[in-house]
């Protein structure tokens, strides 16, 4: 009788105190052609690679059948699950816990002709995969339910997106426009071109999304950091032009003056742009020759109004108060942000140990410096924050989402010499991820 061939990958996952480490092993076996029997030969085969991982986390057995002109892609379909239904059902039959064992079986999500199937092809629409897990070997129980699906791993952003305002002026007049959380950004008439540097003719839609909490900054994954210096922030704003779909420019020697509005006005502010984000997805920023120009207000009680699209709509309501504003200048759109460099001296750096299988954003939230510094992978596994002015109170806020289900760990701390903190991330949800997060504003 003739053989075809299924692939059974055992992934074996070892887990240290800090770091997860993994290995793979793979081992060709044969079913039956158009059969889904374990045959005795098979049995000694999968009996082998489950006593070989006792000492593992997980055995996964992944199935990606040969496809065969004699079926057709429906009956290939129903092989491929069987045949994965069948390893399933002998392990249970040995011993192994049901509550233990996932199966999953990936159909093909379009009909292939049979002539159309190639080996990448059947991978995709065939794949079938049984995993066993050993609890016992699991160090952070809140990670067990999702081990048991292929991890996908994303971005923070991707669960909080920050909302743009949209606005719309005439390129031929003088401009203002006032965001939600009141930064006023003020454009010249005739400032704006397109990419072949021709002029803009008649109305432009202005996106602007603004930056002033913590949390704001933390989904936004925005730091505030200068060629590893700490930066002290004003707030931060992200503004981009269209003009008829297409993206738009502010012409040579043009600029746009932009106020940050603030109650705590601090001196020596001035502009930073934002620059492509690193290998580590993190954002340095540059400095630009705009220093503060700042204006005080005093500022009315009511309801404030805005206008999108010719339509308007209340967005906040103003207290009585005095009101300053940083005022710079800029020639760039696209990511700004109002900072000064923090100047302390006595400075060291600090160490956070956690497991980092999840690639997690690990950031040092300051309590009296409006500051969020990056950590950084170091060769050990640890994480390091590079020169943290000594003394000053912090949260350490380490998150990363996987499987589109938010992860979190937050711990205070004082900033001291070579200081080192535990932490261990755990499964949260998007609910409550937010809520924590807010807590720091």
């Amino acid at each position: 009788m003739k053989n075809s061939l299924l692939l059974l990958t055992i992934i074996a996952v070892a887990f240290s105190t800090a770091v997860f480490g993994q290995r793979t092993r793979k081992k060709i076996v044969q079913f039956d052609t158009e059969q889904s029997v374990v045959t005795p030969q098979l049995a000694k085969t999968l009996d082998h690679m489950y006593n070989s991982s006792q000492n593992l986390s997980y055995l996964k057995v992944e199935a990606l059948p040969n496809i065969t002109n004699n079926l057709s892609i429906p009956e290939n379909n129903v092989l491929s699950k069987q045949r994965a239904e069948a390893v399933y059902a002998y392990y249970l039959a040995s011993g192994v816990e049901e509550d233990m064992i996932r199966l999953k079986c990936i159909q093909g999500s379009k009909t292939l002709l049979p002539e159309e199937v190639t080996d990448p092809d059947s991978k995709q629409n065939w794949q079938v995969e049984v995993k066993i897990f050993k609890q016992d070997q699991f160090l952070n129980p809140n990670l067990y339910e999702h081990l048991a699906q292929e991890d996908k791993y994303g971005d923070i952003t991707t669960l909080c997106p920050q909302r743009k305002q949209l606005f719309t002026i005439v390129d031929a007049k003088n401009e203002e426009i006032t965001g939600n959380k009141g930064t006023i950004v003020v454009f010249n008439k005739n400032s704006f071109m397109h990419e072949d540097g021709s002029d803009v003719k008649g109305k432009v839609k202005i996106y602007l999304t603004e930056y002033y909490d913590y949390s704001d900054m933390l989904f936004a994954n925005l730091t505030t950091s200068s060629r590893n210096r700490m930066l002290e922030t004003g707030g931060m704003v992200h503004i981009s032009a269209t003009s008829g779909g297409d993206e738009v420019f502010l012409k040579p020697g043009e600029t746009i003056e932009i106020k940050f509005p603030t109650r705590n006005r601090l001196y020596d502010m001035h502009l930073f742009a934002g620059q492509p984000r690193d290998e580590n997805d993190i954002m340095d920023w540059a400095e630009r020759d705009s220093w503060d120009e700042s204006e005080s207000y005093d500022e009315w009680e009511g309801e404030y109004y805005g206008e999108l699209d010719g339509e308007y709509y209340e967005t906040y309501s103003k207290s009585a108060g005095r009101l300053d504003y940083y005022i710079l200048h800029t020639a760039e759109l696209g990511w700004i942000n109002c900072d000064r460099f923090n100047e302390e001296t006595n400075k060291a750096d600090f160490f956070v140990s956690i497991d980092t299988t999840f690639a997690p954003a690990v950031r040092m939230v300051f309590k009296d410096i409006k500051s969020v510094m990056p950590g950084y992978v170091q060769p050990n596994g640890q994480i390091k924050f590079d020169q943290l002015p000594v003394g000053q109170r912090a949260t350490v806020v380490a998150f990363c989402v996987k499987n589109d289900v938010p992860y979190l760990s937050t711990q205070e701390v004082v900033i001291t010499e070579n200081g080192v903190q535990e932490m261990q991330l755990a499964r949260t949800n998007l609910n409550a991820f937010k809520k924590e997060l807010e807590s720091l504003n």
